[in-house]
């Protein structure tokens, strides 16, 4: 199984080649299938149709806790708002050192 840290640069190579190589139909086209229902549901969706906004709150904290992301996130469920404010991604910063390294 690929870590959370190495999922973004992945997609990323694979969203640049899909777009160099067929254009970026293509990436539109993966996106359009990968978040089509099929009956099990996205987990963002499920949480959401369980909990109201509240899941929104749920999905993320799990999501960016496994990534040991440092984040704050408010959620005001009376306005029926949802944020996430981003101090440190791990991800941006391995594709950040990806470009440094290897372009």
């Amino acid at each position: 199984m690929i870590s959370c840290t190495e999922f973004i640069p992945a997609y990323s190579e694979l969203f640049t080649f899909l777009e160099d190589k067929y254009g970026r139909g293509e990436v539109d086209a993966l996106w359009t299938h990968l978040f089509k229902p099929d009956g099990k549901g996205i987990p963002l969706v499920l949480h959401v149709k369980e909990e109201g906004i509240r899941g929104c709150f749920t999905y993320w904290a799990k999501s960016l806790n496994e990534e040991a992301a440092d984040f704050t996130m408010y959620l005001n469920e009376k306005a029926g708002w949802f944020m996430i404010k981003m101090h440190r991604c791990p991800s941006k910063g391995r594709l950040l050192e990806l470009k440094d390294t290897i372009g």
